[in-house]
């Protein structure tokens, strides 16, 4: 009882003397937008008790007798946020701490290379990854002659690729989407074969003619492109044999008459 009466007293001695004190320090907050660690408001007061209350996007939690832990939910949106944690203690005026958060930043994704080519006996590259998005990047695709590790990471790390040796005679070709937020990006991995070229026709590889002369087709199996074929021909004196590229891999010629 006899403490009781001394509490009473006190307060009525504080009422008489005027309201009571409340300062919270922090006064301004702010955060990014997302991926925040707490931050820690520290209250003085003299009155008994003190409270508080936030805005729906700010998390806040009393922490001991004179600690507020706060912070905030992600912000997916492209504009800032102003908001306030107002605070009441006895008679002190109402303490407002402000509080502010970045707007999302617009996704941005960046790749050090973007079109890899692997000789046919097989390479390795490493593809350094930009981004901005707290979450970091993943990328998709996959296929049996390229190993890609790994599949997610943040800004600045490396993707590496294998390439297996293409043994198939053919160009292989796959791609790779690699995911920020809502930017993505391709990469895409080209696997050449060991050059080849055959004669298809004249399957002999020898064509004869009488005096009227006449036409034929050479016929190439090949994987190579036009421009990498170069031809000559022998003993062409006075140009009785020409040549033309009728398509990419056959070449027509013409035998003139022999009027010798």
């Amino acid at each position: 009882m006899a403490a009781f009466i001394a509490a009473l007293s006190s307060c009525q001695e504080k009422e008489n003397g005027g309201p009571n004190t409340l300062e919270v320090t922090p006064a301004e907050i702010s955060f990014a937008a997302q991926g925040n660690e707490d931050v820690l408001l520290t209250v003085t007061t003299d009155a008994a008790e003190w409270d508080f209350s936030a805005d729906g996007w700010i998390d806040a939690e009393k922490e001991g007798d004179n600690t507020l832990r706060v912070n905030v939910t992600a912000n997916m949106k492209t504009e800032p946020r102003e908001g306030k944690i107002l605070f009441t203690a006895g008679t002190a005026k109402t303490f407002r701490v402000n509080v502010s958060q970045s707007a999302k930043e617009e996704s941005f994704l960046e790749l050090s290379e973007e079109t890899l080519e692997a000789d046919p006996e097989g390479d390795s590259f490493e593809v350094t990854v930009t981004c901005v998005d707290a979450d970091g990047w993943r990328i998709t695709g996959s296929c049996d002659w390229c190993q890609v590790a790994p599949a997610e990471g943040k800004s600045g790390d490396r993707i590496t690729f294998n390439v297996q040796p293409n043994t198939t005679g053919e160009t292989l070709e796959q791609e790779y989407k690699v995911i920020s937020g809502t930017a993505s990006k391709v990469i895409t991995v080209i696997s050449y074969a060991v050059p080849y070229m055959e004669l298809q026709s004249p399957a002999s590889g020898t064509e004869s003619f009488d005096y009227n002369g006449g036409d034929f087709d050479v016929i190439l199996r090949t994987n190579l492109d036009p421009s990498q074929i170069e031809y000559s021909i022998a003993g062409n004196d006075g140009g009785w044999v020409s040549v033309r590229n009728a398509s990419e891999s056959t070449y027509s010629v013409h035998v003139s008459a022999n009027n010798t």
